[in-house]
């Protein structure tokens, strides 16, 4: 895990390891004469596995297929295929490999293959816990954190003494075990396993790598034999629909393809009748393709949105779609916090001042004292430069805008154009990618609120301000990720709101899309370059989610609402948090559904903690 990720460790935790850190009640075998005593062997809490059990029975499966890959000490390795129904064993195959290539199927006697369905893995697994196996061994188990199976077994033999006092090795009594089990959604009398299609590549026949099983229930199991990858997930709906249809045309399909020394093998368990003819093969090759890059990688793997929510700091990790807090202390109120850029500061805003939290060690740093006039300070945007824009917003409600740093931990009031005297009314603010300038929107003015509607541009280091030429009544600013564009939201006449782009030279003034009704706003910048911004008030069925080509001047719709607004992007451009009504969603663009992860209105977004580069897929 990274380690930047301490403070959000809870976000990460999916499986529960027994590993061989876990200390073990077991005696050293008793060495012969004066010799040394043996090594401990260290296994898993015996509690801990008959929890595992426990909720093995009490999850009901009673039918499933289980994949068996085992590899002995020896090195001798097996691929054992079990399949079970009314928790009865009814087929069990077994293959052998030498090399890379895999042997044919065979039949694996009954009385060896109870050993491998998971009671008999369970019972393995306690009987070495034991020590009760014919030889002690070094165990670690991983157990699926739901259903109790274990996902791997490593057992490593321990040495003993012989008769004569000599050390032997019981190499033969190790043995490594990773298994894969998928629910059967009928009998399987006939050895059905509920799988709808298969597809499996490699460097030919008898050299099958990765797999990609979708089952009847809408679920898939992706597997990598020569990664030793395993990967479970659910195809979106939209891509299962397309896949019923496409199985309406056929009663089955089975069909293999190579190209450059890639094998490929598809199969297909059709809804209909006949034959598949060569466009539905073609068609078919190119949705098994498709289902492959959605399904196997694990999206959003690392990748944690952080938010506050009543005085609280929580992460929504998007691999696993979970939501959990991050046990960070804070004085109540929360006034707001901000991750830093480099991910590695998080900027926190209490009852107990302004500080930077350390996101490795957890060391806080005051940058702000808290003021005794009853206002507070409130991070507004965090630089790359290492400046933090803050806001010290007063009990009547008006702001004063100054940032403060890491080094620089005092209030520094941020310059103001030449004749101004306060910016007023808050229509957002950004800073440039290489955070030398910071871009200011003025919003639009009111009986509550005078200052400047337009866009300010603040050089920072020379103390600079200047508005840009052509707009007012501005909003939501946002950089390109070239820092080339300002996007902002323009309020123009009879309640029209429009989407512009600038040079931040003051030149290239455009509107975004072509709407000429409603409210278009707050614009977000994806890594490639376009933009996403969202519409409302528009004519039924126009309003939504928009993303928008600034090189070919395309738009295209989302995702369709009437009340539909951005809130943010994630830095790899996989995710987008939107409101809608009185929640918040998060969009997956590569899988075109909503995810299982649903903030309240109120949840303000606090930044995002991704991988490293080199630990991104």
């Amino acid at each position: 895990m990274n380690k930047r990720l301490s403070l959000f460790a809870l976000f990460f935790a999916a499986v529960f390891l027994l590993g061989a850190c876990t200390s073990a009640s077991k005696i050293a075998p008793a060495a012969p004469g004066n010799l040394p005593p043996l090594p401990t062997p260290n296994v898993p809490d015996l509690n801990d596995v008959d929890d595992a059990i426990q909720r093995w029975q009490q999850s009901g499966n009673a039918h499933y297929y289980l994949k068996v890959d085992e590899r002995s000490a020896s090195g001798a390795v097996r691929r054992i295929h079990i399949v079970v129904a009314d928790g009865t064993l009814r087929a069990a195959l077994v293959q052998t490999r030498d090399g890379d290539a895999w042997g044919e199927l065979s039949s694996l006697p009954f009385n060896e293959a109870k050993q491998y369905t998971v009671d008999g893995l369970l019972a393995r697994v306690r009987r070495d816990t034991l020590g009760a196996g014919p030889a002690p061994v070094n165990l670690k188990v991983v157990f699926d954190k739901d259903a109790g199976w274990p996902m791997v077994i490593n057992a490593e033999g321990m040495p003993s003494y012989t008769a004569n006092g000599e050390v032997r090795l019981n190499r033969e009594y190790g043995y490594t075990i990773a298994t894969e089990i998928a629910p059967l959604l009928e009998d399987t009398a006939s050895n059905e396993s509920g799988v709808w299609m298969e597809l499996s590549q490699g460097n030919g026949p008898q050299a099958w790598c990765d797999h990609l099983f979708i089952f009847n229930d809408g679920s898939s199991l992706y597997t990598d034999d020569c990664r030793q990858t395993t990967l479970p997930m659910q195809v979106p709906a939209a891509r299962l629909s397309d896949l019923e249809t496409l199985s309406e045309q056929f009663a089955t399909l089975d069909a293999e393809d190579s190209e450059e020394n890639l094998y490929r093998r598809l199969t297909i368990q059709g809804r209909g009748h006949g034959e598949a003819d060569a466009e539905t093969t073609q068609s078919a090759w190119e949705a098994a393709d498709l289902l492959h890059e959605l399904l196997s990688y694990p999206l959003g793997a690392g990748v944690t949105l952080i938010f506050t929510q009543q005085d609280e700091v929580f992460g929504a990790e998007m691999l696993r779609q979970t939501v959990q807090p991050a046990y960070l202390a804070v004085k109540a109120p929360l006034y707001g916090a901000l991750v830093s850029p480099d991910e590695n500061y998080l900027a926190l805003s209490d009852s107990s001042g302004f500080q930077a939290v350390d996101m490795n060690s957890g060391e806080k740093t005051p940058l702000l004292i808290a003021p005794q006039d009853g206002s507070f300070y409130l991070p507004r945007a965090w630089s790359a430069a290492g400046r933090i824009l803050v806001s010290q917003v007063w009990p009547d409600g008006k702001q004063s805008l100054g940032w403060v740093g890491l080094e620089e931990n005092t209030w520094h009031p941020v310059p103001l154009p030449e004749g101004g005297e306060t910016y007023g009314c808050d229509g957002g603010a950004a800073w440039s990618p290489d955070g030398a300038l910071l871009a200011i929107a003025g919003g639009v003015q009111d009986s509550d609120c005078r200052g400047f509607d337009g866009l300010t541009l603040v050089d920072i280091a020379s103390g600079t301000a200047e508005m840009l030429p052509g707009v007012s009544a501005v909003s939501h600013p946002s950089w390109s990720p070239d820092g080339t564009w300002l996007a902002f939201s323009l309020q123009e006449e009879e309640g029209l709101q429009r989407v512009y782009v600038m040079h931040p030279d003051g030149s290239g003034l455009a509107p975004v899309g072509g709407n000429t009704q409603g409210r278009a706003d707050v614009p977000l910048w994806m890594p490639d370059g376009s933009l996403v911004y969202g519409l409302q008030g528009a004519p039924a069925g126009e309003n939504g989610l928009y993303g928008y080509t600034l090189a070919a001047g395309e738009k295209r719709l989302i995702l369709a609402g009437e009340t539909l607004a951005p809130v943010t992007i994630s830095p790899d451009g996989e995710f987008l948090v939107y409101f809608d009504g009185e929640l918040q969603h998060v969009w997956s663009f590569f899988r075109e559904e909503n995810l299982d992860v649903t903030l309240k209105a109120e949840a303000n977004f606090v930044g995002w903690l991704t991988p490293p580069p080199d630990e991104q897929k």
